[in-house]
């Protein structure tokens, strides 16, 4: 075994750049339902009051 296939190349921002678009995805859409959420819940408490 050659002691080059041992090593481990560092992984580079090129590399794991998709990790973070799906994160910021994730985090766009849970604000999204957070919001749809609030509106929901706004509307209906204000039609119960009625």
């Amino acid at each position: 075994s050659d002691k080059k296939d041992s090593k481990a190349n560092p992984l580079g921002l090129t590399n794991v750049g998709g990790i973070f678009v799906v994160l910021l995805g994730g985090i766009v859409l849970s604000i999204f339902v957070a919001i749809l959420e609030f509106l929901w819940h706004a509307r209906k408490n204000h039609a119960d009051r009625r």
